[in-house]
């Protein structure tokens, strides 16, 4: 009997662990929980979702933007700078179909990593937030 009740509570045990670490989905909406610091370039959210990183729980934010690519360069350098961020890199790249600039910036409980794509077409945002704890509040 004991051996059935272990089994049960280990079982219960492991579902709620997964249960908790679970990333949610957001679909085409910002996370509820995303701290409002957090530039989100405008445009269409195309995906939305948490993420586990290795440092704790986090989102991670796909947009397509309408606006040039240089303006959307622009908007990030800005908001990171006036929202009090320490941008530690950003790193231009290019390969023969697409141009790209990385951010990293950070505040005190949590670190943005933004990549900027341009096809040629359109522009793509993805924002990976990093907010260095297990459980969001």
């Amino acid at each position: 009997m004991l051996k059935k009740w272990s089994a049960v509570i280990v079982i219960l045990l492991g579902a709620i662990i997964a249960w908790w670490y679970y990333p949610s989905d957001f679909g085409a909406n910002r996370p509820p929980k995303l701290p409002l610091t957090v530039p989100i370039a405008e445009g269409e959210i195309v995906k939305s979702h948490e993420e586990i990183f290795e440092t704790g729980k986090g989102y991670i934010i796909e947009t397509r933007s309408p606006d040039n690519y240089e303006d959307v360069i622009a908007y990030y350098q800005d908001q990171f700078t006036r929202l009090g961020y320490n941008i530690i890199a950003v790193t231009p790249s290019r390969s023969a179909e697409e141009e790209m600039v990385t951010f990293v910036a950070q505040q005190h409980d949590h670190t943005v990593i933004v990549e900027i794509v341009w096809n040629g077409k359109l522009v793509y945002v993805t924002t990976a937030v990093h907010l260095h704890k297990w459980v969001l509040t």
